[in-house]
């Protein structure tokens, strides 16, 4: 009797609670609708042809690459068909949506969550006032970088408290040309939460597919910040001269790994958990074992092998060079060897390959879907599979050879 209710009339209802991600299509969060009927085989029949219906409708939805339009189609056929009402077109998100708009689509988004008062108020007046005058109201929301909102965070450390009156009646224009005295600028917690505010915004832009991938998730703020704590991706033009370099140091431990991060955008600390194995024909970066320990339950995954290291002979030299490098002493090696001679900016450290990584294949026009399950971060729409890969791996493996740093 899945689905079937029976009223104190002895008449039959089909009950159907309607997916989180289905509600925006059929603007209610519950079907419950009388089957006309008092005979229970005819009511289990018309409510098997109602599951059928419904459960077509959540497989389309489940497709990431498809077309929201084509969901809402099969909504409201089905809502005709079964409800006898027409629904309220979805409307898709603009791919051009400027700050402005996307900020108040999201307050309000944000305001209906069940959340204290006071949290709520915080991010929204933060965000509507404070980030929008710094990022720009009519600045396009996909075109975001790494590097947009680091400068953001810098602004935000100049910032004075509100509660000091001499600055209250200031725009945040206004007090970012004022030289505010460190002793009343802002604490770090306190831009640590104004981070966290930024973060949320970000997560649900790239849940509406406003952007490509989520550069919020590379910035964040320490107790000690420091220069490496701020890192920015090096540009194409600089990933292809450190390359160049590590060609010219007759160290090809060191080369095996300096290539092998740009062309994975592995974590630095995942390069020694990972194994080489083929899958389905195809040499992979193997980091699905459930013995090693990574970040996320996202991180384990998959990562193809580019043919460019192939052609470089990493397949054979990799094992080794891991052996001979470590984390903390390939780092050394970089600072040492390599930064004063590609950039003389502090913030591009060795992790920076993996950002560059990231936006290389965004500006490929790589599916973000994908892009975040090369990086191993988390995304929300798609079940998470903790050993394996989600999309086939010759997909995965198109995706990577798109990289062209020389």
């Amino acid at each position: 009797m899945l689905n079937v209710t029976k009223s104190q009339y002895g008449v039959y209802r089909f009950r159907q609670r309607i997916d989180t991600n289905l509600r925006k299509y059929f603007n209610r969060s519950e079907i419950n609708i009388s089957l006309k009927t008092k005979s229970l085989p005819e009511a289990q029949a018309k409510a098997s042809i109602y599951h059928k219906e419904f459960s077509a409708i959540r497989f389309h939805a489940s497709i990431h690459f498809i077309d929201p339009s084509v969901v809402q189609k099969l909504v409201d056929k089905f809502c005709e068909d079964v409800l006898g009402v027409v629904t309220k077109p979805v409307e898709v998100p603009k791919e051009e949506m400027s700050f402005k708009q996307s900020i108040e689509d999201f307050c309000y988004y944000y305001k209906a969550k069940n959340i204290g008062k006071g949290t709520r108020d915080s991010v929204t007046h933060f965000l509507s006032s404070i980030f929008i005058d710094i990022i720009g109201a009519e600045t396009k929301v996909k075109d975001t970088t790494v590097k947009d909102l680091v400068r953001v965070k810098e602004q935000l450390f100049r910032l004075p408290r509100r509660n000091i009156p001499k600055y209250q009646d200031k725009s945040t224009k206004q007090l970012l040309k004022m030289n505010i005295p460190e002793e009343d600028r802002l604490s770090i917690n306190r831009v640590q939460g104004c981070v966290n505010y930024i973060k949320r915004y970000f997560n649900y832009c790239f849940a509406q597919q406003l952007i490509p991938f989520n550069p919020a998730n590379f910035i964040s703020v320490t107790r000690e910040e420091t220069a490496i704590d701020e890192r920015e991706p090096f540009s194409r033009e600089e990933v292809r001269e450190l390359l160049q370099l590590t060609d010219t140091l007759n160290n090809q431990h060191a080369r095996t790994i300096y290539y092998t991060l740009a062309y994975t955008g592995m974590r630095l600390s995942e390069l020694w958990k990972c194994s080489i194995n083929q899958i389905d024909g195809v040499y992979c970066f193997d980091l699905t074992s459930k013995r090693i320990k990574l970040k996320t339950k996202s991180s384990h995954r998959l990562i193809p092998i580019h043919d460019k290291l192939i052609e470089l002979g990493v397949l054979e030299s990799f094992a080794q060079a891991i052996q001979v490098y470590k984390s903390k002493s390939i780092g050394c090696h970089y600072k040492r060897n390599l930064r004063g001679r590609v950039t003389d900016n502090p913030k591009k450290v060795m992790y920076s390959l993996r950002h560059s990584f990231a936006t290389e294949l965004k500006y490929s026009k790589v599916d973000p879907l994908v892009i975040s399950e090369l990086m191993g971060h988390s995304h929300e729409g798609m079940t998470m599979s903790r050993y394996a890969s989600r999309y086939p791996i010759s997909m995965l493996k198109e995706a990577i050879d798109t990289l062209d740093y020389l």
